[in-house]
């Protein structure tokens, strides 16, 4: 089956043919719609993860903030398996077009609000917790996971399979543009520190006497970015007003609907060949059958796992695998990361013809960088090379290389699965969401509960706590 997908072109004519074949089937206004619509799928979400340098030394969850969010995140995904059945039982109030744009006027006036209530704690079981944040996380959860499973069929319903390209482009501008903003921001500096006097209470050995004294003592400060935290996710709530605008004049007679109504063999899609495409041509033979049912099981199983460790593990230890080595090595590895899947995204164009062996590789190379963070992480927080430049730039490394790789694998699987139809979408959709929260829930039990990572104390320089 792969040994078709290997064309002996050389690569610059191929890409030329590729790109002079994807032109003459795209209409790039629509293209563009589809774009700034598709960013508005989880610009919010990624809009708090790229501020956390600014707020996880502002609110009282400190470090086990990421993980928090994490498992917030996918407690409120639970409710796309209520959208599913639902839409199972009664198909017609839930349509895609209504629940999507349901979706982005949630989504945009929740942001609003999240600018103002965002540092809003409350004393609930027994500590300070972040209530205005987790409580619109969970909104912006909800909304979404519907987003996840719901995105890809209403663009195969509506429109030419090439748009699934933009749709991916979108969701990785939705992970650029908050890091872009938070780099302009100045959201990486490092916290500084001042002395200040405060009050200790001391006991004497063997002795029950306690002793009030003044002392000086160094406390953390918080930084100074060029503009606030409320700015910034004002910011985002204007890039959600857009989608929900481009999504409006998509749906609008200003758009007209390219549906796929009809293959044309001669134009088929740019990641089909079209001897491989099993609606075009049904299989003669079992064993093609076979290979068809086996291609779709592996790939749906991939998706499940890259999504586990993408947006499930990997998230909830960010802080413990990075904030050791500071505040700029956090804020670097979660934009640049952010910053390049783009490029990941556009490499994974020209590579729908790749073998299944190749994805298998690529995926089990991120995966071995998913190990090394984590194994980092349970160091936290005194991990390897804590006093050279090679940890920093090895974490750093870790964290952009296991993103771009899980993204440009989970884009090549979801093309090739395009061509079994909207039911085996709305499976990836599925598996996708399962993944997400199976391994955020984990992360979230695993650091809230049992509390086995431990975070780097403020204002002690000489790692004299890594000694003891």
């Amino acid at each position: 089956m792969d040994e078709q997908y290997d064309q002996k072109v050389p690569l610059r004519k191929q890409i030329a043919n590729d790109f002079k074949l994807y032109n003459s089937n795209v209409n790039w206004f629509v293209f563009v719609l589809v774009v700034v619509f598709s960013w508005g799928g989880w610009i919010e979400i990624f809009g708090i993860w790229a501020e956390l340098p600014l707020i996880v030394n502002s609110l009282p969850e400190g470090w086990r903030l990421p993980s928090i969010l994490t498992g917030f995140t996918q407690i409120g995904q639970l409710g796309s398996l209520i959208y599913l059945l639902l839409n199972q039982i009664t198909p017609k109030h839930f349509s895609l077009k209504r629940i999507i744009f349901l979706k982005l006027l949630t989504t945009t006036g929740a942001t609003f609000v999240l600018s103002f209530v965002w540092k809003k704690t409350f004393f609930i079981f027994g500590e300070d917790r972040s209530v205005g944040l987790l409580s619109l996380v969970l909104v912006f959860a909800l909304c979404d996971g519907i987003s996840t499973i719901s995105t890809i069929p209403f663009i195969s319903k509506f429109f030419k399979k090439e748009y699934i390209i933009p749709y991916y482009i979108g969701e990785a501008l939705f992970a650029l543009i908050p890091s872009v903003i938070a780099i302009i921001q100045g959201a990486g500096d490092d916290l500084g520190c001042e002395s200040v006097q405060a009050t200790v209470a001391k006991s004497e050995n063997f002795s029950n006497i306690v002793f009030v004294t003044n002392e000086t003592v160094l406390k953390p400060v918080a930084l100074n970015p060029i503009f606030s935290v409320q700015t910034y996710f004002l910011i985002i709530f204007g890039f959600l007003l857009m989608s929900l605008v481009a999504f409006a004049i998509l749906n609008s007679s200003l758009v007209k609907k390219e549906k796929n109504k009809e293959p044309n063999h001669k134009l088929d899609n740019l990641c089909i060949n079209e001897f491989e495409n099993p609606l075009l041509h049904k299989p003669k033979n079992t064993k093609l059958k076979t290979q068809h049912k086996n291609e779709k099981i592996f790939l749906l199983s991939l998706n499940f796992l890259i999504t586990f460790f993408f947006y499930g593990i990997l998230p909830g230890v960010q802080s413990y695998s990075t904030l050791p080595y500071g505040n700029n090595v956090f804020h670097l590895s979660i934009n640049l990361s952010n910053i390049l899947l783009p490029i990941a995204i556009f490499l994974s164009v020209w590579s729908y013809n790749v073998s299944i062996k190749q994805i298998l590789i690529e995926f089990l190379i991120a995966v071995m960088f998913s190990i090394y963070i984590v194994f980092v992480s349970f160091k936290s927080p005194c991990p390897p090379f804590m006093e050279t430049s090679i940890g920093p730039v090895l974490i750093c490394a870790s964290w952009i290389l296991s993103q771009s790789i899980f993204m440009r694998v989970r884009c090549i699987i979801s093309t090739r699965l395009e061509r079994f139809g909207e039911k085996v979408l709305l499976k990836s959709g599925f598996l996708t969401l399962l993944g997400e929260v199976v391994g955020g829930i984990l992360i979230f039990i695993v650091v809230e509960k049992f509390r086995i990572f431990e975070e780097k104390p403020e204002c002690v320089f000489d790692l004299s706590y890594c000694k003891a």
